[in-house]
């Protein structure tokens, strides 16, 4: 078995140390979709036709399906992705890593090119738009829960937050280009206009006036911060009580060494440090007070709202989308239900009628 591993290592270091070199030089190579002025999203081929795509695209497939088997296969896989990451970086002067999953960006930004958890890289290059039926289901199942959580004599309302890649898309590579500037998300905003039944929020306009100088998503990872929860709560105030606090009154706590989860997902965590910065309770304006309970069905974007809600309001729960239960509302009688959702999550509303379960 010994001998076994330490054969599999080996050739798993070979095989790294030739997948820099030919990545990079196929990256040098113009391809169809950068002299089209398009972009990609990195070694992404699931939507073109074998038969018409270039010798980029089907190398990097062929290299990836290796790497794949190589890692699940391979007992020493973490330092040796670890070391393939140095080398990486030391032949393309940091500014690409090999990872099926992670991308890098300019300046140290690590965005999420999964199609499996969502698809963010798709969503802002708009190459992976709903249908009308499926607008029909997402729209459908938002009014549903309204008409129920107001029978009830509960407040409703949604609350929309753009991707990472869509907010500081400065930082994408320019090797991702928008195919289309309409995205799922506009489709969405566009659909919930129209109606006109639906009271939402949308948060792109307040993540974008406010990103200069307040660090409101991670580098490190495909969340916002907890300045981002912050500003995503008092945005909510200001729309719908019509007060609320500057994210420049209050005070954050800072905290050096943090790897988020890209970080984690590429092995890559001693590499990639930020601050992560904590909302420091005692300084909130306790005049905005509201003695009402609060409740968040939606996912991991609203989870981080939680701590923050808790200081503003009596009571502050959550929940994810595809784990609602219409009993939780006879357990908490919650006065005010929001259904949160980030971009790469939006089909989590489609296929989730809340009020049925």
């Amino acid at each position: 078995m010994k001998t076994r591993n330490t054969i599999i290592t080996i050739l798993f270091i070979c095989l790294l140390a030739v997948i820099p070199l030919g990545t990079i030089i196929a990256k040098l190579t113009p391809s169809e979709d950068s002299m089209s002025g398009e972009g990609g999203d990195e070694f992404a081929a699931e939507e073109e036709n074998w038969d018409d795509i270039t010798w980029k695209v089907r190398w990097d497939a062929f290299i990836h399906d290796g790497v794949n088997a190589f890692v699940d296969a391979n007992p020493f896989k973490e330092p040796v992705i670890k070391a393939n990451y140095a080398l990486t970086k030391f032949l393309s002067g940091g500014t690409y890593m090999e990872s099926t999953q992670v991308l890098l960006g300019k300046e140290g930004w690590l965005f999420y090119k999964t199609t499996t958890d969502g698809a963010p890289i798709k969503d802002y290059k708009g190459s992976n738009l709903y249908t009308e039926e499926e607008l029909d289901r997402i729209y459908g199942n938002m009014l549903k829960a309204k008409e129920v959580m107001n029978s009830q004599g509960r407040e409703f309302n949604v609350l929309l937050i753009p991707n990472k890649e869509s907010v500081y898309a400065e930082y994408l590579p320019d090797t991702v280009g928008k195919k289309n500037n309409y995205t799922r998300y506009s489709q969405l905003i566009d659909r919930l206009e129209k109606e006109g039944q639906i009271d939402y929020l949308d948060m792109t306009e307040a993540l974008e006036a406010n990103k200069e100088g307040h660090q409101l998503y991670f580098r490190t990872d495909t969340h916002w911060t907890r300045m981002g929860a912050f500003l995503g709560l008092q945005t909510y105030f200001d729309r719908y009580y019509g007060n609320s606090e500057s994210i420049d009154t209050v005070l954050f706590s800072e905290e050096s060494g943090y790897s988020g989860d890209l970080a984690r997902i590429a092995n890559v965590e001693e590499y990639f440090k930020e601050t992560d910065y904590d909302f420091v309770t005692t300084s909130a304006d306790y005049n905005l007070y509201r003695d009402q309970v609060i409740f968040i069905v939606g996912d991991s974007f609203g989870e981080m709202m939680i701590p923050i809600a808790r200081v503003y309001y009596r009571e502050a729960h959550f929940i994810r989308t595809e784990d609602f239960t219409m009993s939780l509302m006879d357990e908490y009688n919650p006065d005010v239900v929001v259904w949160e959702s980030v971009e790469r999550y939006l089909s989590k509303v489609k296929d989730n009628d809340i009020t049925s379960k």
